[in-house]
């Protein structure tokens, strides 16, 4: 992430402030979500529907569950999980926006 943002922001590529704010914009939510998907994609992941308005169940692998603390171990609902999901995706649908318009 950091070797992308040198590339992006040395001023080759992205060049106006306009653009150089979206990227860091960006680059804020991107940072947040590279540590939402790592915990989320290396956890072990439950549906427990006959539990109700939580049925999602996840934790973290022990190597990283102390570090994460509370983050460790959740249970949401599915709305709380379809939200993370989508955040996800925005953040992926952002920075094609941002290759498209910088042709990166």
């Amino acid at each position: 992430m950091e070797k992308l943002r040198e590339l992006l922001t040395n001023g080759e590529v992205i060049q106006d402030g306009k653009s150089a704010r979206e990227f860091r914009d960006w680059y804020e939510l991107a940072d947040r979500a590279r540590s939402i998907r790592n915990r989320y994609v290396h956890g072990h992941w439950e549906y427990l529907p006959l539990r109700g308005n939580e049925p999602v169940d996840f934790r973290a692998p022990a190597w990283i569950r102390e570090k994460l603390g509370d983050k460790g171990v959740e249970t949401m609902s599915l709305a709380a999980f379809e939200a993370i999901a989508f955040e996800m995706k925005e953040v992926q649908e952002r920075f094609s926006r941002i290759r498209r318009k910088h042709g990166v």
